[in-house]
């Protein structure tokens, strides 16, 4: 590779790092922000969740559109502004409606982050598939990591607006490197397919199958992680920058996990029995963490569910990825992440109404319910013997 290929490949990782910093610098104080403008349960899940009503709308079409058109850099800058106005809105937001708005908008900024490994696949062709996914998940998994602990503690000690300030100032500064992005390059022969050639990936069965199973996966991580789980560590008196850590153990522990779960967990057990490990291990994590009594063992169930979520997702998605042609992965990534985002909306949503009526004990009942049939979907998937099956994967 260049001298130039390598630096614009940086500029890629740094892009890819500060658009997830944008929209996870505010992750760990978003539903204790809104609750402190006078948001009840149900209106702090709806917050949480309606981030994945613009993916459920919008992610299908705008893959679409970008396997067609393939001016993928442009895509992606609409994605950074979105971030921009959302981060900056979250935190002028006088009530809880007005964070309603812009948190939609900061779905519709991470709608467009489909088409990150669309760009790299195209413009870094010479690269190594998995080593070019592998580089580009831990830029991001960086920033994201970075974003939660930074935010925690911004909102400790400068206060909890300027923590979604900051992921719109850190939007603002991606469209600096974004100038220098090459256009991805156009292949002709993918521009003329027919729009049912394209749209006739959603018939692939394991693609739909893995969407189904990451329903269940978001379901239970928006429900507690982002939106929940922090309102359980306030109110144990832990403070927002130590609130921050609690969520970041949450991703390093995922990408640990990650990291096992392609080289040692499906080499060693296979898919089906890694995915269906993580379900169970998360069942039982979920279960225990409402009758935590202490901050420490808060820390570690939330430790515990980390690493047993972090198998779930590099395994699904591989799987229903894995028969799509290079010209339709926009479009297959659109379609599994607009269907795995009904678990994003929903989950936040009847999470708060659970516990409107009922206690925040039967909502975390609740998610591990919601975790023990994913297992049991994905028992009954990976049952068949088949070629194209979770057991055969």
């Amino acid at each position: 590779m260049s001298g130039i290929k390598r630096k614009t490949l940086w500029i890629f990782y740094t892009i890819s790092a500060m658009y997830w910093f944008s929209l996870y610098s505010y992750g760990s104080v978003l539903s204790n922000h809104a609750s402190s403008l006078g948001a009840d349960v149900v209106m702090i899940g709806t917050i949480a969740g309606s981030y994945g009503v613009a993916q459920l709308i919008l992610r299908i079409p705008i893959g679409f559109l970008s396997d067609r058109v393939q001016n993928r850099k442009y895509f992606i800058g609409a994605g950074i502004l979105f971030c921009l106005i959302s981060g900056i809105g979250l935190g002028l937001s006088p009530t809880p409606e007005y964070m309603l708005v812009f948190r939609i908008m900061a779905g519709i900024g991470a709608t467009s982050s489909i088409i990150l490994p669309g760009y790299m696949t195209e413009t870094f062709d010479e690269m190594d598939s998995h080593h070019a996914m592998g580089n580009m998940s831990a830029s991001f998994k960086l920033g994201r990591t970075a974003a939660i602990i930074i935010g925690g503690f911004i909102a400790q000690f400068v206060g909890s607006k300027w923590a979604f300030l900051a992921g719109g100032i850190a939007a603002g500064l991606c469209l600096i490197p974004w100038m220098f992005l090459p256009l991805d390059r156009k292949h002709e022969e993918k521009v003329h397919r027919s729009t049912r050639e394209i749209l006739s990936v959603i018939k692939d069965r394991d693609l739909y199958m893995s969407s189904v199973i990451m329903i269940f996966f978001q379901f239970a991580v928006f429900a507690t992680t982002y939106t929940f789980t922090p309102i359980m560590a306030r109110d144990m008196g832990v403070s927002d920058a130590m609130i921050g850590i609690l969520t970041a153990v949450f991703t390093i522990m995922g990408v640990l996990s990650a990291m096992l779960s392609g080289r040692i967990m499906k080499r060693k057990f296979g898919p089906k029995k890694t995915v269906l490990g993580a379900f169970l291990g998360s069942a039982i994590s979920f279960a225990i963490m409402p009758f935590t009594s202490n901050p420490v063992q808060l820390y570690i169930m939330q430790a515990l569910v980390g690493f047993s979520m972090g198998f779930i997702l590099p395994v699904m998605m591989a799987q229903g990825l894995k028969n799509i042609g290079l010209g339709m992965k926009d479009t297959a990534m659109g379609y599994l992440q607009a269907i795995y985002g009904l678990g994003i909306i929903g989950g936040p949503f009847f999470m708060g109404m659970v516990v409107r009526y009922a206690s925040i004990e039967i909502g975390y009942m609740m998610v591990a319910a919601v975790c023990a049939t994913g297992f049991i979907v994905t028992f009954i998937y990976g049952k068949e013997d088949r070629k194209n099956g979770l057991a055969k994967y």
